[in-house]
This record gives structure tokens, C-alpha cells and sequence, in this order.
């Protein structure tokens, strides 16, 4: 399933990690408590392609100098378990998701596939300084943090932006819609976006 350009470093996941519910990144979460023998709660399309597109546009940044951050961006869509900031990618390079574009949403009651097709602007280190300290952040920022880094950065040089396009599945639970992760067995390497993307620039 090779897709768009792995980017300044290595890349991420398709079939995207699972977690809580956004409720800053996309729609608020819904609850499916329903009482026992009502029908299963069925996933609002439109909810399941804003949180597949903000899940995609995190997934698909990254910046070596504060790996962190992606982390504790990319934790919020993880139900039970702590994104270690390195989620498909290998902890080198930097790139921004400058534009998302979810299409195609397929559903089966309480899970969807998102199509979603994401413009991303890789980046290359123009000088041979060491890790730098990250950005500081607005004095009074709104929302909640985004794991894509500053458009600009000392020691680094943007170059054209390249598509990529993934598949994100999000499910409906208990905590509300989350981006489903699939098995939690380790693949036996950290997938690239060529390995996770399907398709290419379209």
C-alpha cells in the first residue's frame, strides 16, 4: 500500500492508534450507553471524518528537536495506553501536515474507515547544530495542542509539499469515538507512511 513521500525521517501509521475522545481535536465524544436490548449506537459520519482528520494531521508531524510533544498530542487518541511520541515514526527529521482532506467514509455500526488525504511539508536540516530547545508556546494559547511544529525553525529548511493518503478507522466505545489502533501486538518494525499509506498523490 505505498502512499505519498516518507518525509525527513521515518513515518507513520495507517490504520490509526486508538484512544479517547478529542474534545478539542475533533467532534466532543458521545457516550453509547444505551440500555441493554435497544439497537448498537451507530458512528455520526461527519464526527468520525473530523477525528479522523485531526488524528491523521498529528500522525503525519513530527519534529526531532521536541519528540515529546507528539506524544502527548498523539496519547489523547489512545484510550488506554501512552503514545511514546515515536508512533511510527523513527525520531529523526521534522515535517508538518499543513492540510487535511478526509473523504470517503465507510461505516458498519459502531466503526468507520475515514479516507483521509493529507498535504504534508517535509524538511531538511540546513546546519549541524545539535538538538535545539523547543519553541516556546503563545502566552495565552487557545484549543488544545496539535502535534504539527512551527511553520519555520532555525536549522531548518522546508521543501515541497508532497500528499500522503491513509485509511483511519474510529470506532465508537463506552468513552466516546476514538481512533481504533487495531491488535496491539508490536509489528516487528515501526511502519512507515509508505508501509501505511495506500495510494499516492492523487
Amino acid at each position: 500500500m505505498p502512499s505519498g513521500p516518507a518525509s525527513s525521517g521515518s513515518a507513520p501509521t495507517t490504520q490509526a492508534p486508538s484512544g479517547p475522545a478529542l474534545s478539542d481535536h475533533g467532534p466532543a465524544a458521545r457516550s453509547s450507553g444505551a440500555p441493554v436490548g435497544t439497537p448498537s449506537p451507530i458512528v455520526d459520519p461527519a464526527e468520525a471524518s473530523a477525528l479522523a482528520g485531526a488524528f491523521a494531521a498529528d500522525l503525519l508531524s513530527w519534529d526531532e528537536d521536541d519528540v515529546a510533544r507528539r506524544g502527548r498530542v498523539l496519547s489523547a487518541y489512545l484510550p488506554t495506553t501512552a503514545a511514546d511520541g515515536l508512533l511510527g515514526w523513527t525520531g529523526t527529521g521534522r515535517q508538518r501536515a499543513d492540510l487535511v482532506l478526509p473523504g470517503r467514509v465507510s461505516t458498519d455500526g459502531d466503526r468507520a474507515v475515514v479516507d483521509v488525504r493529507v498535504r504534508v511539508v517535509p524538511y531538511r536540516r540546513v546546519d549541524a547544530r545539535g538538538t535545539a530547545a523547543p519553541e516556546p508556546g503563545p502566552d495565552d494559547p487557545i484549543g488544545a495542542p496539535a502535534g504539527a511544529p512551527a511553520p519555520a525553525a532555525r536549522g531548518w529548511r522546508g521543501l515541497a509539499a508532497r500528499w500522503v493518503r491513509l485509511e483511519v478507522g474510529v470506532v465508537l466505545t463506552g468513552d466516546g469515538l476514538v481512533v481504533d489502533a487495531g491488535p496491539e501486538a508490536e509489528p516487528p518494525r515501526r511502519p512507515s507512511p509508505v508501509d501505511l499509506a495506500r495510494g499516492g498523490a492523487r
